[in-house]
């Protein structure tokens, strides 16, 4: 067995003497190199961090091992140490500097990798940055580096679960946030690594629903583009549609309305004011023929049917724009 393997197994395993000796070397034979590392590009320090090997990894340090070194990965010592929760080699670290903002390979850093409250206080009180914070403030070279990371060839197929799993308290991932925040551009990159466009959080309100609530038509019109679903009812029973009406929007109405969606969502017929949201209807005094915003009828009257796919009602309203009343109209409610 090689020298440098004796030394990489002995810190694996916690023997200090074994690595003791092989570091200082002897008359006879040359000292292993502490930064010595094996086919994945871990280092003894990384190897002992991983393993939790405290007392290694303080021999390493004070023999000069390079505390920010990364394998083959991009992992260090540190994000090593965090994902198998040694609190205790995490300490160790950072007392002897080691970054606490360093990406891997995929776009981790050692704050996303935590598993005690502990080890998140030690990390955050060393300065680590949590993503979703920076995505909030616009941190922009933090978060351009994050989605570069997630971006490459390497973390393509693995930055999936991070971007559509991990969310902050109130079960936002990094899209809707970074909508929230009005941050297009961060939006567009995570729309370009294949974010979930319609993740919900814990009242149900997707990124769509976020950009209606904000008044957003260029967010709005991101999203669509990108396939946000339109038919979805948040906790409330309110969808974008709906939303849209109660932000009193006229041109989201109609981005919504040209993007299929069906009119009422989660069993709604009407408004406080009995006024549809938005309908199609003919008017028997004026003959228009055409999708109409709320405020521009009265419900009178109303009964409908629903199918699988659709849906179809006969309303007896007030047409405001001419005036006239007590008109008798059937709409048919399909996929604009």
């Amino acid at each position: 067995m090689l020298r440098t393997d004796r030394f990489l197994i002995a810190a694996r395993d916690g023997e200090l003497a074994t690595v003791t000796k092989l570091a200082k070397g002897s008359l006879l034979r040359k000292p292993v190199g502490v930064d010595s590392m094996d086919g994945q590009g871990n280092t003894a320090l990384a190897i002992a961090a991983h393993c939790g090997r405290k007392q290694i990894v303080e021999y390493l340090l004070a023999m000069g091992a390079n505390v920010n070194s990364t394998n083959a990965l991009g992992a260090t010592p540190l994000l090593l140490a965090v994902q198998n929760g040694h609190a205790e080699v995490v300490n160790t670290l950072l007392k002897e500097g080691a970054a606490v903002n360093v990406f891997d390979q995929i776009g981790r850093t050692p704050l996303m990798e935590v598993r005690t409250a502990h080890i998140e206080e030690l990390l955050v009180a060393n300065g680590a940055i949590d993503i979703f914070d920076a995505v909030k403030a616009g941190n922009v070279p933090f978060v351009s580096e994050f989605l570069a990371k997630l971006a490459s060839r390497n973390a393509a197929h693995l930055s999936l679960p991070f971007l559509q799993h991990r969310t902050n308290k109130d079960g936002d991932t990094l899209l809707p946030l970074a909508i929230a925040c009005g941050q297009h551009g961060f939006a567009k990159s995570l729309i370009g690594v294949h974010a979930d466009v319609n993740h919900r959080n814990r009242l149900g309100d997707t990124a769509l629903m976020m950009a209606v609530s904000n008044r957003d038509s260029d967010a709005v019109k991101l999203l669509l583009s990108a396939g946000a679903k339109v038919n979805v009812a948040n906790v409330k029973g309110q969808t974008p549609l709906r939303l849209a009406r109660d932000v009193d929007d006229k041109v989201l109405c109609e981005l919504l309305a040209e993007k299929c969606v069906h009119i009422w969502g989660a069993g709604e017929t009407k408004d406080q004011e009995s006024n549809a949201c938005l309908h199609v209807s003919v008017c028997s005094d004026c003959g228009t023929a055409k999708r109409e915003y709320v405020h521009d009828y009265s419900i009178v009257s109303h009964k409908s049917e629903r199918g699988r796919d659709w849906q179809s009602s006969d309303t007896d309203y007030v047409c405001k724009k001419c005036g006239k009343t007590d008109h008798k109209h059937t709409w048919e409610y399909t996929d604009w």
